[in-house]
C-alpha cells in the first residue's frame, strides 16, 4: 500500500507480513545513505504483564527493558558492533519509556546490514554468565549517571513533575537489575518481541523489492510467530504535578533549574489530537524559540548563560512544556517566562511564517534518512497511522490557534532549582 508522508515529496510503502511484522519503506534515490530501525513497542513503562501461556500478571524489575536491549545485541562470538562495522555501517540500540529500537546507518552493503539486523534481533542469546557480566556493566553506568549534575537535575524534576512510572530511571537501579534472570528475559522477549508487536522502518537509498526479498528469506524472522495478545498494565499519569517546588545542592558553579508545565489535552475542544499538539508546539516555539521576543530579551539582559526548551505529548492526554537554564537570576528568568505566558502577543504573520518554516524544514530533512526514520517511527508509535505532514500543517488555522492558546491552563507547574554547594 502507498501513502504520502510529506505530500509528493516523500512516499511510504507499507506491507504487513503473515507473522504480523509491519514494514514501512520510505525510499529516496537522491541520497547515498540508508537507515534501518527495527522497533519493539516495549519500553520502560511496562511494569506488569501476563507472559505468554500464563494467566496471572508478573512484575518486571525497573530497568529490564533497557537491560534486554543490551542482551539482544549480544552474539555468541564477537559483538554486534563489529558485525556491522565490517560492512562500513554504524549500529546501536536505544530504549525509551515507549519503545526499544535497534538501528543501522550506512552507505553501502544495505542487504547485508538488513539481513544481519533481522538475524541478530530474532536470535536471542542469553546465558547466566553474560547476564551477570551485564549487571556489572550497567551498574557502573548507573553510578556514573548519578554523579552527573544534569542527570541529578532531570531526576529531581521528574520526581516532582510526574505521578507514575515516568519518574523512574529507564536504566533502573543497581538493586533492581540484580534481580533480573535468564528466565525473566525470555518471558519478556517472547511476549514483546513477537513480530506483531514490532515494526521495521527503512529510509534512504534502497530498493523496496530488496527489502521484501530479505524479509521473505530471513530464517530467524520466519521462525518467529505472533503468539498471543499482549496484556500489560498501562499506568496513567494525571495532569496535577507531584510537587511544585524543590531546591537542592550540587557540584556546579552557577545555579541550574528546570521549570515545566503539564497540560491536559482533553480540556480542548479539538478532536484531532495531533492538530492540537501542533498548535501547542507552535505556541511554545513562537514564545520561546530562537527568533522569539523572549530570546531577544534574555540575550539583551543576560538573564541566563544558556537555556533550551522542550515540548510535546509524553503520555496519553498529557502535553508538557519545560525550560532548562543556567542562571544567577533564576527568579527573574522564571518571572519573565510567566509574563510571556500571561500576555502572549502573536501576530498572524508570525504564525504563517512559522508554518512556512516547518514545511521548508521538513522538506530539507527528508534527505536526512536518520531523522526521517526516527520521525516516522515516533508518528506510528504515537498515532498508529501514517500522517501526511504537509497536508496537516497546511490545514492549520490562525483563528483556531488563537482559540487554543486562550484555553491553556498553566496552573500545573514545577520549578526545580539546583544551587552550588555552599562549601
Amino acid at each position: 500500500m502507498e501513502y504520502n508522508y510529506f505530500g509528493k515529496e516523500q512516499k511510504v510503502y507499507y506491507e504487513q507480513l503473515e507473522n504480523g511484522l509491519k514494514v514501512y519503506m520510505l525510499p529516496n534515490k537522491n541520497v547515498n545513505s540508508f537507515c534501518i530501525n527495527l522497533v519493539s513497542r516495549y519500553g520502560s513503562d511496562v511494569k506488569e504483564f501476563i507472559p505468554f501461556g500464563k494467566k496471572d500478571y508478573e512484575r518486571i524489575p525497573d530497568g529490564l527493558a533497557h537491560f534486554l536491549e543490551h542482551k539482544v545485541f549480544d552474539i555468541e562470538k564477537g559483538d554486534a558492533f563489529s558485525l556491522f562495522s565490517k560492512y562500513g555501517a554504524y549500529s546501536n540500540a536505544a530504549t525509551s519509556n515507549l519503545f526499544t529500537k535497534y538501528y543501522v546507518i550506512g552507505k553501502k552493503n544495505f542487504k547485508k546490514c538488513l539481513e544481519n539486523l533481522l538475524t541478530l534481533v530474532y536470535t536471542p542469546y542469553f546465558t547466566e554468565d553474560t547476564i551477570n557480566k551485564e549487571i556489572g556493566i550497567i551498574s557502573e553506568e548507573i553510578r556514573m549517571y548519578h554523579d552527573e549534575t544534569d542527570w541529578q537535575l532531570e531526576k529531581n524534576f521528574r520526581d516532582c513533575f510526574y505521578n507514575n512510572i515516568l519518574n523512574l530511571e529507564i536504566a533502573g537501579s543497581e538493586e533492581s537489575i540484580r534481580s533480573i534472570t535468564k528466565e525473566m528475559l525470555f518471558k519478556v522477549y517472547d511476549t514483546f518481541y513477537q513480530p506483531s508487536n514490532m515494526m521495521l522502518i527503512v529510509t534512504g537509498n534502497f530498493k523496496n523489492q530488496d527489502v521484501l526479498n530479505i524479509l521473505k528469506n530471513n530464517e530467524a524472522l520466519n521462525n518467529k510467530v505472533s503468539l498471543n495478545e499482549i496484556v500489560y498494565k498501562d499506568e496513567k499519569d494525571i495532569v496535577n504535578v507531584s510537587s511544585e517546588y524543590q531546591e537542592f545542592y550540587g557540584n556546579i558553579v552557577y545555579p541550574k533549574f528546570k521549570y515545566g508545565f503539564k497540560i491536559d489535552l482533553d480540556s480542548f475542544n479539538i478532536k484531532d489530537k495531533l492538530k492540537l499538539e501542533l498548535y501547542l508546539d507552535a505556541f511554545f516555539s513562537l514564545m520561546y524559540g530562537d527568533v522569539s521576543e523572549f530570546n531577544d530579551y534574555n540575550l539583551e539582559n543576560k538573564l541566563s548563560n544558556w537555556y533550551y526548551i522542550g515540548y510535546g505529548k509524553v503520555k496519553d492526554n498529557i502535553y508538557c512544556f519545560d525550560v532548562t537554564a543556567e542562571s544567577e537570576y533564576a527568579d527573574l528568568f522564571v518571572e519573565k517566562v510567566d509574563k510571556v505566558l500571561i500576555n502572549p502577543n502573536i501576530l498572524q504573520e508570525d504564525f504563517e511564517r512559522l508554518r512556512k518554516i516547518w514545511i521548508a524544514s521538513s522538506i530539507r530533512r527528508i534527505d536526512d534518512c536518520t531523522y526521517l526514520c526516527d520521525s516516522f517511527m515516533q508518528d506510528i508509535l504515537a498515532y498508529q497511522k501514517i500522517i501526511d505532514h504537509h497536508e496537516l500543517i497546511s490545514c492549520l488555522d490562525f483563528q483556531e490557534f488563537l482559540s487554543v492558546i486562550k484555553k491553556i491552563d498553566f496552573n500545573n507547574k514545577t520549578f526545580v532549582l539546583m544551587l552550588p554547594n555552599k562549601e
